[in-house]
């Protein structure tokens, strides 16, 4: 009798090693696999690895990949992601380091629409702030997206809060 508990017992056991040492190392790691570009060759490198490490350091190997995988290839994608997206809006300049005094008067005032730098684009959103405007505000005038001129608000009201 106690054999057969021993032997019920034991396939659970089993099948949870299967699952951790076996299947799972695998199936993440392709899937952190695809944060990588098709192209990238570390991307192949990744999925050849998986076999070279010994089984039972998979699942912390594979973690360690995760990590790498979230914080350096993901975030660099994020980032230039946000930047073709800068580069497509044709009413953003690229930043000159000059900024224009009339432009961001005329941005402000909400007169016509100008092309404005980041930088001008902030300097806008804060004389707009000081005049008791608000977030909406923002957006309407500088012909933002509401959550981007929000965000830009409580940016500037946190910036003004520590000066």
């Amino acid at each position: 009798m106690s054999e057969l508990i021993f032997h019920v017992l034991a396939w659970p056991t089993v099948g949870v090693a299967l699952l951790v040492f076996g299947f799972t190392p695998g199936a993440v790691l392709r899937l952190i696999a695809l944060v990588f570009h098709r192209d990238d060759p570390r991307r192949k490198e990744l999925l050849a690895e998986l076999h070279v490490v010994p089984r039972i350091e998979r699942p912390f190997w594979v973690a360690e990949q995760l990590e790498v995988a979230l914080f350096d290839v993901l975030r660099a994608r994020l980032v230039i992601r946000r930047t073709e997206q800068a580069e497509r809006d044709p009413w953003v300049l690229p930043e000159d380091g000059v900024l224009d005094p009339r432009a961001v008067e005329v941005a402000a005032s909400g007169e016509r629409r100008v092309r404005l730098t980041r930088r001008e684009q902030r300097a806008a959103a804060a004389r707009i702030l000081a005049h008791g405007g608000t977030a909406w505000t923002i957006a309407k005038r500088l012909h933002l997206r509401y959550s981007v001129a929000r965000a830009l608000a409580t940016s500037i009201a946190i910036k003004n809060g520590r000066d």
